[in-house]
């Protein structure tokens, strides 16, 4: 067992609890990060980058209430400003949903794992929650307690690509951290290996490399296979004086672009967005969050289509016959635009495995084709998207197998 995650079960309950009281910061740690630290872009730079995406998140504290439901809970907000925060889920909300042991946005679901301390004994009680973003966030199930502990994350991370759900979780006897993928709707984990550092923000590249944040301030990169750390800088942020005096936090990769957002809560107790280099680890401020709002479970959603952009495709589906990396895609582009007017013209297609684009072209509005492809061999994700002038559609999604013996497996949605 790591010597610096050898703590008992007592002061690991105390560690991991939201709130706790603030550590001095001595002059002398703060210039060393000073001087090891970002040259940030000004807030107005900075936001620019991020114009016009919309990230969600729960607001587990702030200076006072951030909409006119005067309620905290999970909120939409403008990532240019780190504001302008709108009510996800007003109904039956309870602050044990709060996703403050882990979280995972995926095809219109929204997983969530909550803790708490029992005040009579001491010990964890762990709940597990599911919402439908696509339904006002209604739950999907009833509340459902959870007995294994190691299913707490201090952080997590989902593809988009694939689903899997990476995160670094506490092992059942509290002991220790473990980089591992869970599986939200089995309720089960696997381990990679054991955890170096604490992390307390995570996300996924397009590519399918995991990033994190540890409490030293300095970003990472975790190897999916061997669970290696492999330091790539620091990010120029006081997280915490140590690990077991970090405030909760996230953070998430869009995929679209690999911008990595970073809902910092530091030593200070001061809440800020931040983008963070995959190259260098270093990170630059987008903007100060709005009533210092501390931001838990990070999500972001896929980009809102402009309403004269086409609808998403109607059908999409590939087909290889075994023994070849050659094979067909059809796609049925749909015949109405996002906004539900009719929907006129050429639009384009582009079809990608993962970020590789295998196809592009024009097809009508309202018709169907089907297009020789050629794909690498192995899992591939594919997607489609259409666009036209005014912008591109919601992607439709599939997932095949291309192989030169085994038997092709495929399953789509959009």
């Amino acid at each position: 067992m790591n010597r610096r995650n050898r703590r008992s079960v007592a002061s690991v309950i105390a560690a991991i609890a939201l709130a706790m009281a603030a550590c001095p910061v001595s002059a002398q740690t703060k210039a060393q990060t000073a001087k090891s630290g970002a040259n940030f872009l000004s807030p107005l730079k900075a936001a620019a980058r991020a114009a016009s995406r919309n990230l969600w998140g729960y607001v587990n504290n702030a200076t006072q209430y951030p909409t006119a439901s005067k309620q905290i809970g999970y909120m939409e907000f403008d990532a240019a400003t780190a504001g302008n925060f709108r009510d996800l889920k007003t109904e039956d909300l309870d602050s044990r949903m709060s996703p403050n042991g882990g979280w995972s946005y995926y095809d219109g679901k929204y997983h969530a794992v909550h803790f708490t301390r029992n005040q009579d004994s001491s010990s964890l009680v762990v709940t597990y929650y599911q919402f439908n973003t696509e339904d006002k966030w209604h739950q999907e199930i009833a509340p459902e307690l959870v007995s294994k502990l190691e299913l707490i994350a201090t952080t997590t991370a989902t593809s988009q690509l694939t689903g899997k759900v990476y995160g670094q979780f506490y092992t059942n006897d509290l002991s220790s951290f473990e980089f591992g993928i869970i599986d939200y709707d089995k309720m089960q984990r696997t381990t990679i290996a054991p955890s170096k550092h604490k992390f307390v923000a995570m996300g996924v590249s397009s590519e399918e490399r995991v990033y994190a944040v540890a409490t030293d301030g300095v970003l990472y990169e975790l190897n999916t296979i061997t669970g290696e750390e492999t330091e790539i800088g620091p990010t120029g942020v006081y997280v915490a004086p140590s690990s077991e005096k970090s405030y909760t936090q996230s953070g998430g990769i869009d995929q679209d672009d690999d911008t990595f957002y970073w809902a910092a809560y530091d030593a200070d107790k001061k809440a800020a967005l931040y983008s963070v280099d995959l190259k260098t680890g270093k990170a630059t401020l987008i903007a100060n969050f709005q009533y210092n709002a501390q931001i838990l479970g990070l999500a972001i959603p896929e980009a809102t289509p402009d309403a004269a952009a086409p609808a998403a495709p109607t059908g999409f589906s590939v087909k290889f016959e075994n023994g070849s990396t050659k094979g067909s895609v059809s796609i049925s582009a749909p015949a109405k635009t996002y906004g539900g007017q009719t929907l006129s013209g050429d639009v384009t297609f582009l079809v990608r495995s993962g970020k590789t684009e295998l196809l592009t072209g024009t097809m009508p509005a309202n018709s169907s084709i089907t297009k020789e492809i050629t794909a690498p061999e192995g899992l591939n994700n594919f997607t489609v998207t259409l666009s036209n002038a005014a912008g591109k559609s919601k992607a439709a999604k599939t997932t095949a197998y291309v192989a030169t013996t085994n038997q092709t497996r495929c399953r789509s949605h959009v």
